[in-house]
This record gives structure tokens, sequence and C-alpha cells, in this order.
């Protein structure tokens, strides 16, 4: 029984800690994106953006909201007519701040989203056309918190658990990978 009440109160430790630097962030992100996986041989790198919301009740545990778009251009000899993929979405994720320092901040994320995919150009019927994806990103990043504003940078990997956008024939699966710096103002 101490031992149960011992672990119950360095678990209530680990996630009050830093519960004094709750907060609320909204960031602007922008940096690079790029397709992996067979898209990524169709595809250039291309610029990622987006609009966070960020809301960190406890020192170790946080929930953000995100609108996310991206542009990469679009060469394939199969849909010459085609120019690029232009995406705009959605995403939610627990965010994880093992080390809950009041000024640097290094974290963790996951969560769920979709994105629809728009082919700027004209739609190849055969390999491309506008659609769906739902995704899986993962984040890992660092954020230097300053007392009104915040700075960071970020790594997303989004899986594609569907993927509408791009039809598979062998030459056209991939997810996205995107580099982004922010800067926002805390609350």
């Amino acid at each position: 029984m101490q031992k149960q009440l011992k672990l119950a109160a360095a678990l209530a430790v680990l996630l009050t800690a830093g519960s004094a630097r709750a907060d609320m962030k909204i960031m602007l992100k922008g940096g690079l994106g790029l397709f992996t996986g067979d898209l990524s041989n169709v595809t250039s790198a291309g610029l990622a953006w987006g609009l966070a919301m960020n809301f960190q009740p406890l020192g170790l545990l946080g929930i953000e909201f995100a609108y996310e778009g991206s542009r990469n251009a679009l060469s394939d000899p199969a849909a010459p007519q085609s120019t690029g993929l232009f995406r705009n979405g959605a995403t939610g994720m627990l965010k994880v701040s093992p080390l809950p320092f009041p000024v640097l901040t290094p974290f963790v994320a996951a969560g769920l989203g979709g994105s629809y995919v728009i082919i700027q150009g004209q739609e190849s019927a055969l390999r491309y056309q506008n659609g769906f994806a739902l995704e899986l990103p993962l984040a890992a990043g660092l954020e230097f918190n300053l007392p009104v504003l915040t700075v960071g940078a970020r790594a997303t990997y989004h899986f594609f658990l569907t993927q509408q956008f791009a039809i598979p024939t062998g030459s056209s699966r991939g997810d996205l990978f995107d580099v982004t710096a922010t800067v926002g103002l805390r609350y």
C-alpha cells in the first residue's frame, strides 16, 4: 500500500510539474514540406504553412489544433497537364513535453488529421484527382518560451491512412514530411 501511495504521489508531481506555466499559444508555422515514397519521384519540396492553437493545461501535457497547408510542384510524365499538389487540412494532436523547462521546452506529439488535396493544372483521371487524405501526424520539436512570445522548430511526419488524391497505380503512394519554424503569442 505504501508503495502505491509513493507511486501515486510521484505521478501527481510529474503531472503538475511546470503547471505554473500552463498557457495558451497561437502560432504561425512556415517551412518546407516534401512527399515521401513513390510520390517523392514526381514531386519537389514546397512551401508548408499553418496556424496552430495550443493549450497546455499541465506542464507535461497539451492539446494542439492546427490548420496546415502545403504546395508541392508535380512533374509526372503520366500526368503532364498537372502542375502541383495543393493541400489544406486540419489536425488535432496531443503534445507531451517530457522535460517541462519554463523557457526551453522539447516536445513530441501525435494525433489525427484530414486534408483535401487539389490537383493544380489539370487532373489526370488515370493518376491524380482532387481528394481527401486521412492522416496520422507525428511531430517532435523544441519551443523557446518568453513571457509573451514563443518561437520554435518542429518536424512532422504525416502518415496517410487513406489517400484519394493519388490513385494507386504503383507510382503514386507516399506520405508527407515537413519541417517548420513557429512564432506566436502566449496567453
